[in-house]
């Protein structure tokens, strides 16, 4: 009954995970814009990933029964690519609370994301009503003495001018664990 309890006030979503070499790529990048954006926290290397639904607090077996719906219905997707097109912000232009790398919204993403959404909600989780924006969070809470400014993103996106493409072939439930860096555990893989 103990444990009941703790389980559901973890938090758990489900995202795409970035391949090693996506996150060192994006590792290099931060290590550039740490020299320029003052953020109060940089999103740690293992912790990179594309949200695809955020289900809160659950107990198992709900997730278990969301799980095994989703691995029956997404494995027809097959392995595909995304390039990574921008850096943006979200929250006040002048302050914003996040940093991130977006891919390119491609069809496939978009479909996926959608199917995962029909799933969870299916299994009773309220998920976020505004339009899907597939982002990787690179930072939060922008804490610079000056402005933020659109200039800052031109340069930032300056990284981004060879291309680049990412490697989507499994999808993973997450828990998170606030007190432990990296913060998100992989609990089950769903191989697309």
């Amino acid at each position: 009954m103990y444990y009941e309890v703790i389980f559901l006030q973890k938090h758990f979503f489900i995202a795409i995970p970035l391949e090693n070499d996506d996150k060192q790529f994006l590792q290099g990048k931060t290590e550039v814009l740490k020299k320029e954006l003052q953020f109060n926290r940089w999103t740690h290397k293992e912790d990179l990933h594309i949200t695809l639904a955020f289900l809160g607090a659950s107990d198992k077996e709900r997730l278990k029964d969301c799980m095994n719906d989703l691995e029956a219905s997404v494995r027809h997707y097959g392995a595909f690519s995304l390039q990574l097109t921008n850096f943006g912000t979200f929250g006040k232009k002048e302050s914003p609370r996040i940093f991130w790398c977006a891919p390119k919204a491609e069809e496939k993403l978009m479909a996926l994301q959608k199917e995962v959404a029909e799933k969870c909600r299916k299994h009773g989780y309220e998920l976020d009503q505004r339009p899907y924006k597939p982002h990787i969070t690179m930072a939060r809470k922008y804490s610079g003495e000056s402005v933020f400014s659109s200039i800052t993103i031109d340069r930032a996106n300056q990284l981004l001018e060879k291309p680049h493409f990412l490697t989507v072939n499994r999808i993973v439930l997450f828990e998170t664990k606030l007190d432990e860096v990296p913060k998100y555990h992989e609990l089950w893989s769903i191989y697309l």
